[in-house]
C-alpha cells in the first residue's frame, strides 16, 4: 500500500508502525517503499500539527477534530499557550477512525477499539474491511455491466438505419422495475427514472438508462400520445431483484427518429400498418427512450422506439 504522507493518508490500521521512522532537526522521516528491492522514498513530516494544519491535511472540518476530541476519540496534548496539538500517534488514530467509518463502524466502537487495541480486534476489523471491499467490487462490477450495455444500446441506436419505417421482431422476456403513476409531461416522467434508479440501495441502478414509459393503446388511439400510466427500467436477466416482466413475442416496433412532438406521424404509420394487416395489438404501448434530452441537446438526434405486441401471430 502507497503512503502518501504530505497529502492523502490512505493508510492501513498497522502499516504505519511498520514503515522506518528517524529523527532529524525537529521533524519525522518516513521511508517509504521497504522491502529487498525498494530503494526507498523519504517523506519528511512535522513531530506535531496544528487543529487547523492537520484540518487542512485531511481536509476535514476543524469541527469534526473538536468533535472527536469531545468524544473522547482523538484527544491532543495541549501546549502552555493552550493551542491543541496532535502528534504522528494522533494522525494513525485519525486513520483509523477515518477507515472504519467508512466501513460502517459505530463511533462508540471505534473508541472501544481504539482503547482497547489487539491482534484479534486488528483481525475483526481487517476481515470487515476485506467484506466492504468485495461489496464494493461487486457494486462496481454491476456498475461496468449497466455502462456496458449503455454504451452497448447508444451503438445500436446510432448504427442501426432502420428509422421511421415499421418493422416486426421476435423480442425476448425481459426483466422490469416499475413505477405506477400517470405521467403527462417530461418532469414527472425524468422523476419517475430518478425514483427508478434509487429503488434498491444494494444494486447499482444509477447508470441504467434503458428506460421507458408504457401508456394504453386506448389512449393512443384518441392522439393523447402523453398519457402514460408506467415508467420502468429493463434490467440485466441477472438481476435477483425486479417487479415483473415484459413478456417475449412478436411485436411491432416502430423507431421514431427526431423530436417527440412529432410522435403522432409514427404511430399514424403503426396504426395503419396493423390495419392493412390485420394485426391484433396488446392493450399496452411501449415506449423506450433510446437517446433523450438526458444523453444530447439536440432534438433531431433523439430515439424514441415504439413496441406493441402482436396478440394474433
Amino acid at each position: 500500500m502507497v503512503l502518501e504522507i504530505l497529502s492523502i493518508f490512505s493508510i492501513n490500521f498497522l502499516s504505519f508502525l511498520f514503515f522506518p521512522i528517524f529523527t532529524h532537526n525537529d521533524k519525522i522521516i518516513v521511508k517509504l517503499g521497504v522491502g529487498p528491492r525498494s530503494r526507498g522514498v523519504f517523506r519528511m513530516m512535522q513531530k506535531n500539527y496544528k487543529i487547523g494544519e492537520l484540518a487542512k491535511l485531511f481536509k476535514i472540518s476543524t469541527d469534526t477534530l473538536r468533535f472527536y476530541e469531545k468524544e473522547e476519540l482523538l484527544i491532543p496534548k495541549r501546549e502552555s499557550n493552550g493551542y491543541r496539538m496532535y502528534s504522528i500517534f494522533d494522525i494513525w488514530k485519525l486513520n483509523v477512525i477515518n477507515t472504519m467509518k467508512s466501513l460502517g463502524v459505530e463511533l462508540k466502537d471505534i473508541k472501544v477499539f481504539l482503547n482497547d487495541r489487539s491482534v484479534q480486534n486488528e483481525k475483526e476489523i481487517l476481515e470487515l474491511e476485506l467484506d466492504y471491499l468485495e461489496d464494493k467490487i461487486k457494486h462496481l462490477e454491476y456498475q461496468k455491466i449497466e455502462l456496458t450495455n449503455r454504451l452497448n444500446l447508444l451503438n445500436d441506436a446510432t448504427n442501426n438505419t432502420t428509422y421511421n419505417e415499421v418493422q416486426i421482431e421476435v423480442l425476448q422476456n425481459r426483466k422490469i422495475i416499475y413505477l405506477d403513476y400517470e405521467f403527462t409531461n417530461d418532469n414527472e416522467i425524468d422523476l419517475a427514472f430518478s425514483s427508478l434508479s434509487q429503488r434498491f440501495d444494494d444494486i447499482i441502478y444509477f447508470f441504467n438508462r434503458d428506460f421507458g414509459m408504457i401508456l394504453p393503446i386506448e389512449k393512443v388511439l384518441s392522439g393523447k400520445y402523453n398519457e402514460y400510466r408506467r415508467g420502468f427500467l429493463i434490467v440485466d436477466d441477472n438481476m435477483e431483484k425486479y417487479d415483473t416482466t415484459i413478456d417475449a413475442g412478436k411485436y411491432l416496433i416502430f423507431r421514431h427518429r427526431g423530436p417527440y412532438e412529432n410522435i403522432d406521424t409514427a404511430y399514424s404509420k403503426i396504426l395503419a400498418f396493423a390495419k392493412s394487416n390485420n394485426l391484433e395489438l396488446s392493450s399496452e404501448v411501449i415506449e423506450r427512450y433510446l437517446i433523450d434530452r438526458n444523453q444530447t441537446s439536440r432534438p433531431d438526434e433523439y430515439l424514441t422506439e415504439i413496441q406493441i405486441a402482436i396478440l394474433n401471430e
